[in-house]
């Protein structure tokens, strides 16, 4: 009886802004290179941000970029959209796409969706395998309108690309507290 052996896959995993970060760096470590078990993937993450404050708790040898001359969003999206679309370019260079990508962010600040979008955008035009881990919030107006402007920048991707981009989303609300959300993009990341 012959032996398949099957290479080991590679996950990208793009944390952006401060909830994608925090959402992401919990699962720093799973399927690293340490781990060769068939059907893991060798996990690859890279934090993306505008501001420094966000990464408390990653570690020092982390893959970490930040937005040159920009000291976080501050909820507004216009005002992160054009700095980061800037980047996108630079960050496809220095953390490519691999086998299977997801882009993990909250809808609701300023950071997190512009960053997803556009990550989205970019991959979707390559073709690449991505999937987007999205969660949305209700916490006051702003961040209720910066996610259903969220979506609908998904949404207008998928229509002008004429592919779909295929998303897990969940939503911060009274019914569903943050630490459900939080336990259910653990578990899908490590589905994923």
């Amino acid at each position: 009886m012959l032996e398949t052996i099957q290479e080991q896959g590679i996950m990208r995993v793009y944390g952006c802004g401060g909830g994608g970060i925090n959402l992401t760096k919990a699962f720093a470590g799973v399927g690293s290179n340490v781990v060769k078990e068939p059907g893991v993937a060798n996990v690859k993450i890279v934090y993306l941000d505008t501001s420094r404050s966000n990464l408390n708790g990653v570690a020092d040898d982390a893959e970490v970029f930040i937005v040159p001359e920009m000291d976080g969003g501050g909820s507004f999206r216009a005002t992160t959209y054009q700095p980061i679309k800037e980047q996108i370019p630079r960050i496809m260079k220095d953390y490519p796409p691999t086998d299977f990508n997801v882009v993990v962010f909250t809808a609701g600040g300023g950071t997190g969706g512009v960053f997803g979008g556009l990550l989205i955008e970019e991959l979707v035009t390559r073709k690449q395998n991505v999937i987007a881990i999205t969660v949305g919030s209700q916490d006051s107006v702003k961040a209720a309108s910066n996610t259903f402007s969220t979506l609908k920048t998904l949404d207008n991707i998928s229509r002008t690309k004429g592919r779909p981009v295929v998303m897990h989303y969940s939503t911060n609300s009274s019914e569903t507290p943050r630490s459900m959300v939080d336990k259910d993009v653990a578990f899908v990341l490590s589905s994923l």
